[in-house]
């Protein structure tokens, strides 16, 4: 309709069609036709309004920064959640502002995966300021996302009893807002809870959360692929090793490997090093070190691609566990 009213004349109704079109690829996991969309809209945006600040064309760079950083490329995400966050700060000045805050979300999450956990609590926290002083002490779904957040950061960092304040705290929120209807938002605390217990050997209780997100997961997307469904299936695989159940984990990691592959291709992705890793992990738990040492080079591997920084903290893990693998083969060789 709008695009038999406006022909091929630019108008802004066309460029916020073409960026909702884009929100939609995004939500559904289809990245390359999101940002084609989101670049259209930016591009018409961008002969509208010029070089002068505005708000629409300061969400469409947030969102392409979205897509990036769904992608793996942080570098790249962050460069378009920074060209954001400036054209907010110059559009709405020091006043709390919803969008500028979740701008500042969005770069303490990026921070977060490139392993740089006080940058990230930095802007994770600032965000969580400028939303409490907008919306006060009513629950709100912005709110309980950096709740969240930052309960994830604490995690990485191993405060795994402050990480769960911040996820409980969240979790509740979100469930005041969305009862028991399921909810992507919901599903992926339920998940970050899970990894908690995991990671503090709660095994069983990991599973019930996993779980839990994976079936909210599942009748949310259906049989899709989608990068956030791989996410819950490997998090179950890495419970299940710590059972010691090393086939059924063994089945949820090439789910989700598959499922991942199928949504990212060739491209490198931090979720995919993550899951062969994971492989890694199992067939070394298995005493097969060939097999693991194959799975953890081609983790080394992809992790540089993503990240580009020999002291990322997932490159000197994946080398001590390529360092270990060598030596047991070596020791294995001699005895």
């Amino acid at each position: 309709m709008e695009t038999s009213l406006f022909g091929s004349n630019r108008h802004s109704s066309v460029a916020d069609t073409l960026g909702n079109i884009g929100n939609v690829y995004q939500s559904l996991g289809q990245y390359t036709a999101a940002l084609e969309y989101y670049n259209k809209s930016l591009t018409m945006m961008t002969s509208l309004f010029g070089s002068n600040p505005h708000s629409s064309v300061a969400d469409t760079l947030g969102n392409i920064g979205n897509v990036y950083q769904s992608l793996g490329q942080y570098t790249t995400a962050l460069e378009y959640y920074n060209k954001s966050l400036t054209m907010k700060t110059s559009l709405f000045g020091s006043n709390p502002h919803s969008s500028v805050a979740a701008t500042l979300n969005n770069i303490g999450i990026v921070y977060e995966l490139l392993g740089q956990y006080t940058t990230a609590l930095e802007y994770l926290n600032q965000s969580l300021t400028m939303k409490t002083s907008l919306f006060g002490s009513n629950p709100h779904s912005s709110v309980a996302d950096t709740l969240n957040n930052i309960g994830n950061v604490y995690q990485s960092l191993g405060q795994y009893t402050t990480a769960l304040e911040y996820l409980n705290q969240s979790l509740t929120m979100k469930t005041s807002l969305f009862g028991s209807n399921p909810h992507s938002s919901v599903a992926d605390t339920l998940g970050n809870i899970g990894i908690v217990y995991r990671s503090l050997g709660q095994y069983t209780t990991a599973l019930e959360y996993h779980n839990k997100s994976l079936t909210m997961k599942t009748s949310l997307f259906g049989s899709n692929p989608h990068s956030s469904v791989a996410g819950t299936l490997n998090n179950i695989g890495i419970v299940y090793q710590g059972l010691g159940q090393y086939t059924t984990a063994l089945e949820y990691h090439n789910k989700s490997l598959t499922m991942e592959t199928s949504l990212f291709g060739s491209n490198p992705h931090s979720s995919v090093a993550d899951t062969l890793g994971n492989i890694g992990n199992l067939y070394r738990s298995l005493g097969q070190y060939t097999t693991a040492l194959e799975y953890y080079n081609k983790c080394d591997m992809m992790f540089r691609k993503v990240y580009n920084d020999d002291s990322h903290p997932y490159i000197v893990k994946a080398v001590r566990l390529i360092s270990e693998c060598q030596e047991k083969l070596r020791i294995n060789t001699h005895s």
